[in-house]
């Protein structure tokens, strides 16, 4: 078979493999030394003619150029009050302070003393608020809040008086650093992350097993190459940060879990006699393709998230993409050449006989411990009682899959996490308390207020009184906070309206007001004629990517479920088996997203009541679980496929297979879910609170489908359908037989 030659070339020129290997690697780490830290952003980009870019060009063109980062200082006394001289002398000391900044830093600073706003100025007048305009991009303004930052320290608990800082640019630097830290030290190998070193000492275990500590070890500098591969993207396309988050996480999880699995068969063919090229050309014709099927329907599924407009969701499916392509490449070529070092070493370079596996490999392979022993005795339980099992298989999933019939999609943000423990170490207390604050007696759209751009001429009366009419309108919109602004250009052609919202800028209530907006009030006062009014900001923006992921999220589920079909029927050889795994893991990827909601969408004491699901987070969760689900799967079913064509007989084949990988897989698969599940434990620092549901999501999919559907659904299913689960017309006979137990390889 194809990865099987492909990794008896590799075996056969180890040094040469390894040689190529480490020379990647190495220029890999040269590209994320010199331009890791200057290749991600933290703007999110749409590149569609949605109204919000209409209304950003407008605005970038006639009226101020591109848009810039906000900031508000938060200032608090419990003593004093807006009109007592010792609150006014701080105000200014903080203005004078923040004007005093270079040009490159801050553009434009408010306060009530100056501008007599009373909007900047709480009910009670103990707290004021100071608008920040920073300069240059989001990028260019995250970089630049530690300056800001060190002015609000300087006052921050003198004299009584509580000064914070929040905003857009604030965030975007939380962002950024979580970007830019020692990921490859500290994602890769474990550092500061008790759950790697869980991850890596078990799998590591696995591998001593299979006599293969080194490659396990050595799998983990793969997770180089796609980070230096993002960074290069990053060079000419703007790759959001997170997607550097999310591709070091799973490189380095698969870099791992892709090696054992390699490992443990290569074990075995050992054990049954194989030489070591044999040995390496029969694991990769039937693990390595199980990983690469699963890896391609994945793909294919995460190419989805490529023709979305939107530079987050298309570096979120890059990221991914990249971590599963190249830990698969790692595993078929690298893995062979450094398990042939091996095997040369400990037989000093003597003609291996097949009794040598025992030197090489280690202890019998026919000990079977008590989990192996348990396991088996549930696969018993589940195929002597079929029909119970299955219908008992089927209730848990449906089940556990009906919440996801409530599942609301939108933004989290830092400012709208709730205040648990994590919260405040991960976007740093200072933010949260800033943010506190402010929702306490001001609008918290003041952030980011939403924008009604109108390109006509102020001065022709009816333009004037049509915008009259709308600010009218927007002082009594709802979810609006009735505070309006309105601005010329200096030509007087074009208008912008700016009124805060009540909740925060991408939050629920805040999309469904720039809806109201566009759906009603605006038509209501220029429908009648041609002038360009369109809402923008960032609420809008959030609207306009909501509305684009609820577009394509369906165009990627569709194409999960096309390419499992299709590639399982060449992979499986049947017509049965393709439609059985694609509707259960349909269900898995239903119950790990319906459990995630009710964690986080049910308000339950948990979550505090985090009330929507990141919205492109089931586009990233169903072809990534897929692709997970289906190599694991494909492991014990080609191990079956063999059986059946030796044996002859269903059950006994059925059985036969699932004990001789149902160990294995289980503990995989639940390695894979502890991985995951940490980052809703949160042992490390960096926490983007989308990774939370992330992590929830996986750890669900991956358990439900290591314990209830391999051990329990899909042998009562085979059971069940007996020979005709194998059926394969003649008609299809011609196409190619990729499958995970070839017939050539059969011994």
């Amino acid at each position: 078979m194809v990865l099987g030659s492909l990794a008896r070339c590799c075996a056969r020129r180890p040094w040469v493999i390894v040689a190529l290997w480490a020379v990647v690697m190495l220029a890999a780490f040269g590209v994320i030394g010199l331009l890791w830290e200057g290749s991600f952003t933290s703007e999110s980009v749409l590149f569609d003619g949605s109204e919000y870019n209409v209304g950003e060009e407008i605005l970038e063109e006639r009226f101020r150029g591109p848009r810039p980062a906000s900031e508000i200082v938060v200032v608090h006394s419990d003593t004093y009050t807006i009109v007592d001289p010792e609150f006014e002398a701080t105000v200014q000391n903080l203005f004078f302070g923040l004007a005093a900044l270079a040009p490159g830093v801050v553009s434009g600073v408010s306060q009530y003393y100056n501008s007599g706003s009373d909007w900047q100025v709480s009910d009670d007048g103990h707290s004021t608020i100071i608008s920040v305009t920073m300069s240059g991009t989001l990028d260019e303004a995250a970089e630049n809040t530690s300056d800001l930052m060190s002015v609000v320290r300087r006052h921050n608990g003198q004299d009584d008086f509580e000064v914070l800082l929040v905003g857009e640019a604030s965030v975007a630097a939380r962002i950024a650093e979580s970007a830019t830290r020692l990921y490859l030290a500290s994602q890769t190998i474990g550092f500061d992350n008790a759950a790697y070193y869980i991850a890596f000492i078990g799998l590591l275990g696995i591998g001593a097993l299979a006599g293969m500590r080194l490659p396990v070890v050595l799998s983990l500098p793969i997770v180089a190459i796609p980070s230096a591969i993002m960074a290069l993207i990053g060079m000419l396309f703007p790759v959001h940060a997170i997607a550097a988050n999310l591709l070091v996480l799973i490189a380095a999880l698969l870099g791992l879990v892709f090696t054992v699995l390699i490992g443990l068969r290569y074990r075995e063919e050992r054990h049954r006699g194989f030489h070591n090229l044999d040995a390496i050309e029969r694991t990769c014709s039937t693990v390595g393709m199980a990983i690469a099927f699963g890896v391609l329907i994945a793909v294919i599924g995460l190419v989805g998230l490529l023709i979305v407009p939107s530079n987050l969701v298309v570096s979120v499916g890059l990221g991914a993409i990249l971590a599963l392509c190249i830990p698969l490449i790692g595993a078929v070529t690298l893995t062979p050449a450094l398990l042939t070092l091996r095997y040369d070493r400990a037989t000093n370079s003597r003609t291996a006989e097949p009794d040598d596996a025992e030197e090489v490999i280690g202890s019998s392979y026919d000990e079977r411990g008590r989990l192996s022993r348990l396991l088996d005795w549930i696969v018993d339980v589940a195929m002597n009682r079929p029909v119970l099992s299955s219908l008992a298989a089927i209730a848990i999933l449906v089940a556990l899959s009906l919440p996801v019939l409530d599942l609301t999609l939108g933004f989290n943000s830092p400012e709208t996490i709730p205040n648990r423990h994590d919260n405040r170490a991960a976007y740093g207390p200072q933010h949260y308390e800033a943010f506190t604050r402010l929702a306490e007696n001001f609008p918290v759209g003041a952030i980011s207020p939403v924008e009604v751009v109108i390109d006509a001429p102020f001065a022709d009366p009816d333009v004037e009184a049509r915008v009259a009419d709308l600010q009218a309108g927007l002082i009594f919109a709802p979810d609006l906070s009735g505070q309006t602004f309105v601005q010329t250009n200096l030509d007087r052609d074009v208008v912008l309206m700016s009124s805060p919202t009540i909740s925060h800028p991408e939050s629920e209530s805040a999309i469904g007001a720039v809806h109201s907006l566009r759906d009603e009030l605006l038509p209501d006062v220029f429908g009648d004629t041609d002038i360009v009014a369109v809402v923008t900001g960032r609420s809008a923006f959030a609207a306009d990517l909501l509305h684009l992921v609820e577009s394509y999220t369906p165009v990627v589920v569709a194409l999960v479920i096309v390419s499992s079909l299709l590639i399982l029927l060449v992979a499986t050889r049947s017509l049965v088996v393709p439609v059985l795994l694609t509707v259960v893991n349909m269900f898995s990827a239903g119950a790990a997203l319906g459990v995630m909601a009710l964690l986080y969408q049910s308000g339950d004491a948990a979550t505090d009541g985090t009330l929507v699901t990141e919205a492109w987070l089931p586009m990233l969760v169903v072809p990534l679980l897929f692709g997970l689900l289906i190599t694991t799967q494909l492991v014990f079913l080609g191990r079956i496929r063999e059986c059946r064509t030796q044996a002859g007989d269903n059950a006994e084949s059925v059985t036969a297979g699932m004990s001789a990988t149902v160990g294995t897989v289980t503990i995989v698969s639940l390695v894979m879910a502890v991985v995951f599940g940490n980052l809703v434990v949160e042992i490390f620092e960096w926490r983007l609170f989308p990774f939370h549901q992330l992590g929830v999501a996986m750890a669900v999919g991956l358990t439900l489908n290591a314990v209830i559907v391999q051990l329990v659904l899909l042998p009562a299913a085979l059971r069940l359908l007996g020979s005709s689960a194998w059926y394969f017309p003649e008609s299809l006979e011609w196409l190619p037989d990729f499958g995970v137990a070839p017939q050539s390889l059969q011994r």
